[in-house]
């Protein structure tokens, strides 16, 4: 019934007979025996009993379960069945013809062309600090109206909101006095140089009127100052036309992004009101890290891949290196207007400096295939034959 029998050393090799005994078509142990079965070949036979004594002093374990493996898989079979067959590459992939035919199959070459050396570059859509306006008053009032909101397109000099000051009514009277006092001292003046020319005045009396004169001339200029600066007309305060109330006007043209006024809120010289960015210029603020610093100039060209295609050029370049990253500022202005229109400040921009150029291997964009972060190409072995090859990718155009 058996091949043959061999004694076991379970004190050697305890966990043999446990293993074997799952093998039940191939062994039967008893004891401290093992019986090979004779549906085993002599020359499997062989090999598993040098294996097992292997095995009990701890050496070609790994043998014998390799050996269970491939006797319990077809324990019936001959020698030459049970050896494995080779296996088939997996790299390697064979059209027919008609299958090449379908899909439009298409070979080629390598080629070795010029292609640019390039910096990744990255940060935002920026405009210059002469188109942001924040917009207040020098004057403490309550808000009447409030006539933009954010995101609303407006015109230098347009009408923002409305205020109601006591103050700039109060400054509008001391003007309107002031002026009044000052046409009256003029005359007085103009009197006084007359008797004084004629030896009839006391010189004392013409000395104070030049004096009064020059000190109410001096206030009606403040006071005409401050309310040009808050917008007031002057030619109706100097016609008794006082208003309650004055207007609030953007100082450039662009859109508004932040309003900080309500109908009622009280304001004073310190709030800020509406936040004005203007639509005239904007540009690219790029940051470059450490490595790439000493290849940027100006004058070089900017290729924006992101939010979309559009290309510029490096205006001007920071000279010192900024934050924990170390990174350059590039200053940078977008070629084309219309791409310069659809740009919005603050948003997020990806960007390639050109800096060079220089001679490298290239394929076809289609001639790349990608796993994940993986790129391989298939390389022609033979005739409708290819293999799979992993490469490393570096820029595209």
């Amino acid at each position: 019934k058996f091949y043959w029998v061999m004694k076991i050393d379970v004190v050697k090799a305890p966990k043999i007979p446990v293993i074997l005994s799952a093998a039940k078509d191939l062994f039967q142990v008893s004891d401290h025996f093992l019986a090979i079965k004779r549906s085993v070949t002599g020359k499997m036979a062989r090999s598993i009993r040098k294996v097992l004594r292997c095995a009990q002093d701890d050496r070609g374990w790994v043998a014998l379960v390799w050996w269970l493996g491939v006797a319990c898989t077809n324990p019936t079979t001959d020698e030459t069945a049970t050896a494995e067959a080779p296996e088939k590459p997996t790299d390697l992939i064979t059209l027919t013809a008609e299958q090449a035919h379908q899909i439009g199959l298409q070979t080629g070459g390598l080629d070795t062309t010029t292609v640019s050396e390039e910096v990744t570059a990255n940060g935002v859509v920026d405009v210059p600090p002469q188109y942001l306006a924040s917009v207040s008053l020098p004057i403490g009032g309550y808000v009447r109206t409030v006539r933009k909101l954010s995101g609303s397109p407006v015109a230098k000099g347009e009408v923002l909101a409305t205020l109601e000051s006591l103050e700039f009514i109060q400054l509008q009277q001391d003007y309107a006095q002031a002026r009044s006092r000052l046409v009256f001292q003029s005359e007085e003046l103009e009197r006084q140089t007359t008797l004084n020319e004629q030896e009839v005045g006391a010189r004392r009396r013409l000395q104070q009127a030049r004096a009064d004169y020059e000190q109410t001339r001096a206030l009606v200029g403040g006071l005409e100052a401050r309310l040009r600066l808050l917008g007031a007309p002057l030619d109706d305060i100097r016609a008794g036309k006082l208003a309650s109330a004055l207007s609030v006007h953007s100082p450039i043209a662009g859109n508004v992004q932040h309003v900080n006024a309500t109908i009622g809120k009280n304001v004073g010289p310190q709030d800020v009101l509406f936040e004005i960015v203007g639509t005239a210029h904007k540009h690219l603020e790029l940051k470059v890290f450490e490595k790439d610093a000493s290849k940027i100039q100006n004058g070089q060209k900017i290729r924006m891949t992101n939010p979309f295609l559009a290309d510029g050029t490096v205006f001007l370049v920071g000279k010192t290196l900024e934050g924990e990253a170390k990174t350059l500022n590039i200053h940078g202005h977008v070629t084309d207007p219309a791409a310069e229109r659809r740009l919005i400040p603050g948003m997020y921009v990806a960007a390639r400096v050109l800096t060079g150029s220089r001679r490298a291997t290239t394929l076809p964009d289609e001639a790349v295939v990608s796993e994940g972060d993986n790129r391989f190409v298939f390389v022609q072995e033979k005739m409708l034959t290819f293999r799979k090859t992993a490469v490393k990718t570096g820029q595209s155009e």
